[in-house]
């Protein structure tokens, strides 16, 4: 009797332990982000599309999170969310696999869909891989709340990769959450990588230096030939490996590309035509369809004439493919120690983001904490009791304000350009007694004064307030009835330092040309 109760109780405690399928899709419940969006997940809208797409907070069927597409019209195709772009899905071959969501819908016209798409290897000359599945599935219109759509679909034979899709096709409004791919895991086709210079491990002869605003390794001259080596990180894969050089104009370099030790192609650098002074360019070539496991070694050898340097810009790895060739035993492709806690350059680039996507993570939550406050102002008491404490909070986070610390602008007007609708003069002030500030005030004509002001701050354009798309923005803000003040940042526009100062400013060249 004992003997039974102990048989059944082992049973139960079997039964119990059913192990729930993993989920592959990424941040399911779309609760992880940035002020950028939910990670891992991208929108897709149809050609001409104009729809919104949101990552919502405070509709959710779990959680605060979902994903609305709203559309007032329907297009050639779907609007849509995806996820997996980075092709860190894969399913078996031959097996099946179910792709679900919840979905709610408002006045939707259309239908509310999943689709999943199934990729192979990379046709030669193509950036992107073959389709081979973009099954559409499940379907909800009208007004709905949270309901289940699914689809199930047979992996194709040569599947690299997967992508869900959760759309629209239609007018309407469609929130998404909890998206669940359930299937067998398989290793997926590895990302595009790049080994620049700086990820050489071994160098025999070659040194890197900055060459042409980029870091290159080189070869000083005289030198018979110089290696450099890097072990392979990335998955054993089919690769086109594309090798970046620069070519100069004075001679000729020979380069020599191998995997463990064996030749998989070779370039001579002598197309550029010139002399010792004329610029180099950056050329590449591409050898095709080589198998490499991972740990390899690549090794790069170059080989000069005189006068030459045989410069390496990168090595480009492109997936095509799964391994073809034949496997060596671990033991002869073992990395080199070392003491890095990421090794290959795709996880020390992940890892060197850490701190700024927690950045952009906090700068969200702080988006999303300002947007509630400002939905709960119901009158204009509110609102202007808002703005009060707003203004208050303004010097704590940008500190003193010129004026308060005692340094006058001392603004000097120095020209002005006359339009039909608005004046742009050209001034100079103090923000620091001594430190110019060159800056452009657009003054709307025909409107009244004052008027509400915008302060533009440039950012990407070495050439700061002149660049045309920050002019143009100054232009279309004046003519609405703004006035609008253009300044250059440090070391942008007129404020641009030199280390040697070129020969017409002179040796006192300062930070206002």
């Amino acid at each position: 009797m004992l003997l039974s109760l102990i048989l059944i109780a082992a049973c139960v405690a079997a039964d119990a332990q059913v192990v729930e399928p993993q989920n592959l899709a990424p941040n399911p419940s779309f609760e992880h982000g940035d002020r950028y969006g939910p990670s891992s997940w991208e929108t897709r809208p149809a050609p001409g599309s104009i729809s919104e797409f949101e990552w919502v907070e405070g509709i959710a069927r779990t959680g605060r999170r979902s994903l609305l597409i709203h559309s007032e019209e329907e297009y050639s195709i779907s609007d849509r969310w995806r996820g997996g772009y980075d092709r860190s899905i894969n399913l078996q071959p031959g097996t099946e696999a179910t792709l679900s969501a919840w979905v709610k819908t408002q006045d939707a016209t259309g239908q509310a869909h999943l689709q999943l798409y199934i990729i192979g290897p990379v046709p030669r000359g193509e950036r992107e891989g073959e389709i081979l599945c973009q099954q559409t599935g499940g379907s909800v219109s009208g007004t709905s709340d949270w309901t289940r759509i699914s689809l199930t679909v047979t992996v194709p034979e040569r599947s690299c990769y997967v992508m869900p899709y959760v759309g629209l096709r239609g007018a309407g409004m469609a929130w998404f959450d909890d998206v669940e791919l359930i299937g067998t895991p398989a290793t997926p086709m590895p990302a595009e990588t790049t080994y620049e210079p700086r990820h050489f491990e071994e160098l025999e002869g070659y040194e890197m230096v900055m060459r042409s605003n980029r870091y290159v390794l080189q070869a000083p001259p005289g030198l018979a030939h110089a290696t450099a080596s890097v072990p392979f990180y990335d998955a054993t894969a089919r690769w086109d490996v594309t090798f970046r050089y620069l070519d100069e104009p004075d001679g000729a370099s020979t380069f020599r590309v191998l995997v463990n030790g064996n030749e998989i192609g070779s370039v001579v650098a002598d197309a550029v035509e010139g002399g010792p002074n004329d610029p180099d360019e950056v050329r590449e070539v591409t050898f095709a369809d080589v198998d490499i496991q991972q740990y390899s070694t690549i090794t790069i050898v170059g080989e000069q004439n005189e006068g030459e340097y045989a410069r390496i810009v990168a090595l480009q790895f492109r997936p095509v493919g799964t391994f073809q060739g034949e496997e060596l035993s671990p033991e002869r492709l073992s990395p080199p120690p070392n003491l890095r806690i990421y090794q290959s350059p795709f996880q020390r680039n992940e890892a060197s983001l850490m701190l700024i996507r927690q950045y952009w993570q906090r700068e969200g939550q702080d988006f999303a904490a300002v947007s509630r406050e400002i939905e709960k102002l119901q009158t204009p008491e509110e609102l202007r009791a808002y703005q009060e404490r707003v203004r208050a909070r303004l010097p704590e986070i940008f500190g003193r304000w010129t004026g308060e610390s005692g340094s006058p602008l001392n603004p000097q007007k120095v020209g002005a350009i006359e339009l039909d609708y608005c004046t742009i003069e050209k001034i100079i002030i103090e923000s620091e007694p001594g430190l110019y500030v060159p800056i452009h005030v657009y003054i709307p004509k025909n409107k009244p004064l004052p008027a509400p002001g915008v302060c533009v701050t440039m950012g990407h354009s070495a050439a700061g307030k002149q660049y045309r798309l920050y002019h143009e923005f100054g232009l279309g803000l004046a003519e609405k009835g703004y006035v609008v003040v253009a300044l250059d940042p440090l070391g942008q526009g007129e404020r641009t330092y030199w280390n040697e100062p070129p020969e017409e400013l002179g040796a006192k060249g300062g930070p206002v040309g």
